[in-house]
């Protein structure tokens, strides 16, 4: 735990010496706590937790910190504030280690201000080891504190917070959360939320030889040794280190969770997580808020160091300007991380765009020590020094599989995937979008220093002024290997542009100055202009070596001698690659992919499209390259291609048209290379054959399940073109038959031969059904399917009921039940009570409906001495229930209406309603001998009928008061059972 126990513990000790402190007493600043005695009902333990009702009850739990507490009704501290100030629940000495369940009510109007206070602030101050705060809501809420505050506690050290919601503002130093400041050893937050605002400092200083120290965040300041999962913030947060929108210092674990509010700090910013470190994890959650800062800035983390991890995360809002999600820095900033320093990311994305000064990045500004897979980032980025579309730079790091597809915009090093790598190696990598800057720019990395880039590719267009390469600007001591540039390269000759002096110089297709470097099995196919070395591999190659590699002398414009030039047609033709080997496991060379040039078939999967006899005179193709298992549309045929006296009808895998049909938008996964054949059909026959036909009709429409045939609705025609079924069968078969026999159809865009068998989910199921005519008219059918469940698997019907303070209570069913019967009521529609201690008056009415038995007006029968305790609605009640045997007086001339049924008496007085006989012998209860000898033949007699169960430990507990729960569980099964011997 890092600072919330601290010198003031001394102080408080030192006071509770001098003065002593006593439930009820006044202990502090002239605050009055509640007394033991204000708990009316309940006795504190897990079976008959204390029942609160009013804020006075509320502050009573601090007397009473290992118990059990229930709030029963929402409580407005309004009145409360006026008059009293709230102190939080639970300290250092004696936090709050108990239990409370919110039943999902509100606590609005809580007023807390602790600044003159060295103690957490909340309003629990401390919740400690095994302590538990489920379903609880509080709102309109304002905390004010030192170091650890937040509104629902300031610390929670070794306990569970589940289902609590908080909302409001909250001001702080440091550990400063929306719902919890400090989050300590073995304690979890879960299914929880934020919003509002929430201010604090963060980081960490000396005070008074006391190192104080932690995090702002819209949800939990401080995350150490536990878990946060299943949450989000909706916050505006304001700090100056380690701020994130749902934690801001995180060494644990962040796991399903999100953040949407606004982030501003200085240092260690994050739209999930302003610094996270030791090992600290994320994972599966995301931040889309604006993050505004001077360094170490990230759409989802500030800074991602030392151990710690993020996976399979993302980031979506801008890192520029103050519009919706954006980030703003100056130094170390990037759309999901700001820094990451020796740590791991993976399986991640950022899709916003990136505006800062240095080490400026699309997923990260600086990646350090660090392993970096399977991500990308696809905003447009835009820096000074060091800008990359997914790094700004790399250092000592391994960067494997991963991509970026926004432009950039740097100055000095900049690349359309890295600004610097730095002794790191790049593979299987790529980026696709275009790179500008002043000195070292490449499609792919600005500068690669002492470093490796092996089986990538760049194919944005670069422009620069001093050493600018399609893939690498300036090559140092380093290897490009495998790798290929098919951008535009341009040298900018213009002095006024160049402000570094040196302009148009070094300029080459693949690299720009290679210098004590090495190239080798690799090509470049751009156009290539410059003013001084220029060349269409490499624009200078000093003291390099340049091995097995090519450039296009036609497509680049250039013919020096950095590297062999070919022509085009030699460039597609695989023998003229010496050493090279074209068996797909890293290589492929297949026209028309890639227009007919090698590619990566290891990283990248091609879609051509191919004229197949167009008014062009040669064959018209358009080739485009996607990442593996990507989701593709399928395009448009270009408007360009035309054949005289043909109509288009889509694209087909075999030329003649025998292979699969695909139609515009179809969407595929994309496995593996596909070709695209257009698709043409005569549209203007000669004389006299007729038009192309426009039917575009359903003839046959069936769905048949276990080859029966579902009735439609309406019944099928033609001219109708909406129709419903509903089935429990979990597949059926489609069958739709065009009209028109030279007419196509297709079943959610995928191409329909008759008939299809389609899987169904539980519910609707919705289909359209196109039908293509001759002359391309589209007809659309729409097909609903309603898949029903099987009825026997359904569960017994619960009833619907409006009580609000059962939901998630383990009898909420069965109250429910008994409520639709008529066995129970509640004191209002929406309030039932299930854990309020149930009276004999009570029970007794309730029994008496069970048993059907008709209230009856009491006459003499009421002679007993508390006959003015009987409530007014209940005289009838207890007429018939002494007329049946169910109430019984006391010697002392009592009934005692209003008096707590034990578990005893109430199996008592119902086995007498129905004039059971005693049975003897001993229970299975673990405390049989503490039931009374006057109770025990009757609750063994319950136990058979399978009536009654122990509570925790298989203990009857026959002296405890049974809950309005307990009572409503036992008269329904009594209600089945006699309904059962009725039958």
């Amino acid at each position: 735990m890092r600072n919330w126990k601290k010198r003031s513990v001394t102080v408080f000790l030192a006071f509770m010496l001098m003065f002593g402190a006593y439930p009820g007493l006044f202990v502090s600043g002239g605050i009055s706590y509640a007394a033991p005695g204000d708990f009316e009902i309940g006795d504190g333990t897990s079976e008959a937790p204390f029942q609160i009702e009013s804020a006075e009850q509320l502050s009573g739990i601090r007397n009473h910190p290992d118990s059990h507490f229930v709030l029963m009704n929402d409580i407005d501290m309004s009145a409360y504030n006026a008059s009293t100030e709230w102190v939080p629940i639970g300290d250092s000495t004696s936090p709050f280690t108990g239990t409370l369940d919110g039943q999902h009510f509100t606590i609005t109007n809580l007023l807390i201000d602790r600044r003159a206070v060295d103690e957490p602030a909340g309003l629990f101050g401390v919740v400690g080891a095994n302590g538990q705060i489920r379903n609880l809501v509080i709102e309109d809420a304002e905390v004010r504190g030192g170091n650890n505050t937040g509104i629902l506690a300031g610390a929670v050290d070794g306990a569970v917070i589940d289902r609590v919601g908080v909302a409001g503002i909250v001001y702080g130093e440091y550990a400063v959360g929306g719902l919890v400041g400090y989050l300590g050893v073995d304690s979890n937050v879960s299914n929880s939320y934020a919003a509002g605002y929430v201010e604090g400092r963060g980081g960490a200083e000396e005070v008074e030889e006391v190192k104080v120290e932690g995090g702002v965040g819209g949800l939990v300041g401080t995350n150490s040794a536990s878990s946060v999962t299943d949450s989000h913030a909706s916050s505006t947060v304001k700090g100056t280190r380690e701020v994130g929108g749902l934690v801001g210092w995180n060494t644990s674990t962040v796991v399903r969770s999100h953040s949407t509010g606004d982030v501003t700090g200085q240092r260690e910013v994050g739209g999930l997580v302003g610094a996270n470190e030791d090992n600290g994890t994320i994972m599966n959650s995301s931040a889309s808020g604006d993050v505004v800062g001077e360094r170490d800035l990230g759409g989802l983390a500030g800074i991602n160091q030392d151990g710690a991890d993020i996976a399979v995360s993302h980031a979506t809002g801008n890192v520029v300007g103050n519009i919706a999600g954006n980030v703003v820095g100056t130094k170390y900033v990037g759309g999901l991380v700001g820094a990451n320093v020796d740590a791991t990311l993976s399986t991640s994305y950022a899709s916003g765009n990136v505006n800062g000064d240095e080490h400026t990045g699309g997923l990260v500004g600086l990646i350090q020590g660090s392993t970096i897979t399977s991500s990308y980032a696809t905003g447009t980025i835009t820096g000074s020094l060091y800008t990359g579309g997914f790094a700004g730079a790399a250092l000592d790091s391994e960067l494997l599989n991963n991509h970026a597809t926004g432009n950039v915009i740097g100055s000095q090093i900049a690349g359309g995937l890295v600004g610097l790598n730095d002794n790191g190696n790049i593979s299987f990598s790529y980026a696709t979008g275009h790179a500008s800057g002043q000195l070292d720019v490449g499609g792919l990395v600005g500068e690669l220093e002492d470093a490796v880039v092996s089986a990538s590719f760049a194919v944005g267009n670069v422009e620069g002024c001093n050493d600018i390469g399609g893939l690498i600007g300036d090559s140092d001591d380093a290897l490009v290997s495998n790798s290929y540039a098919t951008g535009a390269v341009t040298g900018i000759v213009d002095s006024t542009v160049c402000i570094y002096g040196a302009y148009g110089d070094s300029i080459g297709g693949l690299v720009g100055d290679n210098k004590n470097a090495t190239i080798e099995n690799s090509f470049a196919i751009g156009r290539v202009t410059g003013l001084v070395s220029v060349g269409g591999l490499a624009g200078i190659n000093e003291d390099g070596g340049i091995t097995r590699s090519y450039y296009d002398m036609e497509t680049s414009g250039q013919s020096d001698t950095n590297g062999q030039g070919l022509t085009s047609e030699e460039m597609k033709d695989g023998s003229n690659y010496e050493g090279w080997n074209f068996d797909n496991t890293l290589w492929t060379i297949q026209w028309p992919h890639h227009n007919g040039y090698p590619y990566l078939s290891t990283i990248q999967a091609f879609i051509t499209y191919v004229g197949n006899g167009t008014d062009h005179g040669s064959e018209q193709y358009r080739s485009y390259s996607y990442h593996f298992e990507s989701q593709v549309d399928i395009l448009e045929k270009s408007a360009d291609w035309t054949k005289s006296g043909y109509l288009f009808q889509g694209w087909n895998t075999a030329a003649d048209g025998s292979g699969e049909t695909y139609q515009a938008q179809d969407t595929v996964t994309l496995t593996r290379d596909m070709v695209l054949y257009a698709i043409w059909r005569q549209s203007a026959p000669p004389q006299p054959q007729p038009q192309l036909s426009d039917n575009a009709n359903l003839s046959v429409l069936t769905v048949t399940s276990a080859d029966e045939e579902l009735a439609l609705t309406p019944t099928f025609a033609a001219g109708t073109t909406s129709y419903q079924t509903e089935t429990k069968a979990d597949e059926v078969t489609i069958k739709a038959i065009p009209s028109d026999a030279n007419a196509s159809v297709s079943i959610n865009k995928v191409n329909l031969a008759g008939s299809k068998t389609i899987a169904l989910d539980e519910g609707n199921n919705e289909f359209e059904i196109a039908v293509r005519a001759e002359s391309g008219t589209v007809k659309i059918y729409k097909l609903s399917i309603q898949r029903l469940p099987e009825i026997e698997e359904l569960p017994p019907e619960v009833p619907a009921c409006t009580f609000r303070d059962i939901k998630g209570h383990w009898a909420e069913s069965l109250i429910c039940e008994a409520l639709h019967i008529g066995i129970v009521e509640g004191p209002s529609e929406t309030i039932f009570q299930p854990q309020k201690n149930i009276t004999r008056v009570e029970f007794a009415a309730m029994l008496l409906r069970t048993l059907e038995i008709d209230s009856a007006p009491a006459g003499s029968e009421l002679t007993f001495i508390d006959r003015d305790q009987i409530p007014a609605w209940a005289t009838d009640v207890i007429g018939a229930a002494l007329k049946n045997g169910i109430l019984q007086g006391y010697p002392d001339q009592t009934l005692r209406p209003m008096q707590m049924v034990s578990r005893s008496e109430m199996v008592v007085m119902m086995a007498r309603a129905l004039k059971w006989d005693l049975e003897p012998g001993d229970t299975s209860f673990a405390d049989d001998a503490e039931i009374p000898a006057w109770a025990k033949g009757y609750v063994q007699g319950a136990a058979e009928r399978e009536l009654v169960t122990g509570r925790d430990g298989n203990r009857f507990s026959p002296m405890h008061p049974a809950t309005r729960a307990e009572a409503t569980t036992l008269l329904l099964r009594l209600w089945h059972n006699l309904a059962t011997d009725a039958n």
